[in-house]
């Protein structure tokens, strides 16, 4: 299939919602960082010590499904251990190859 103009107008109408968006996002972000007083140098430097209990339980576990998920998706990159076979192009015992 070739890739025609119209496929290049509608990505770049989908690149632009998405920027509409993350614009969107990022305002929201701000907002909620000024409401609750926090500054972008403060995301830096968590104290794990002064957070409540319930975050800190919520952060362990987002990190461990994390840790599992990448896990999973590096034992899925893997290729699969194959049994003791024959090499590829490997003839017969005792057979010329041509």
């Amino acid at each position: 299939m070739a890739f025609t103009e119209k496929d290049f107008e509608v990505q770049q109408e989908q690149l632009r919602q998405l920027e509409d968006e993350l614009s969107r996002l990022n305002a929201q972000f701000d907002a909620q960082m000024k409401t609750g007083g926090i500054a972008a140098t403060d995301l830096d430097t968590i104290d794990m010590d002064k957070l409540p209990a319930e975050v800190r339980t919520a952060f362990d576990a987002a990190q461990q499904a994390a840790r599992r998920e990448g896990e999973s998706r590096a034992g899925q990159a893997r290729p699969a251990a194959t049994a003791a076979a024959k090499a590829p192009g490997a003839g017969r015992r005792g057979a010329v190859r041509l």
